[in-house]
């Protein structure tokens, strides 16, 4: 999983650097007074279907830490009844 979410994040973050040499491009052009776009690319925790958690274990975030994965595990060994 870390190996996974660290290459998604580094994609992330080439992404956020193409976004601001494209704006910088553009307020070069046209002198668009426009708010410049954040390098800096949220660090996620990424599955293997592609989809994210923000935060990470190592850079946590609200509901996204190490100790908050208990219920995850206990509704996964535990699947619900005929209720």
């Amino acid at each position: 999983i870390r190996r996974r979410s660290d290459a998604f994040n580094s994609k992330e973050e080439l992404k956020a650097l193409e976004k601001w040499k494209n704006w910088k491009v553009k307020v070069e052009e046209d002198q668009i007074k426009e708010p410049r776009p954040s390098i800096v690319a949220p660090k996620a925790t990424w599955m293997s279907d592609g989809t994210h958690w923000p935060g990470t274990w190592s850079v946590p975030c609200t509901h996204h830490s190490k100790g908050d994965h208990a219920s995850v595990i206990q509704v996964l060994l535990d699947p619900p009844g005929d209720e």
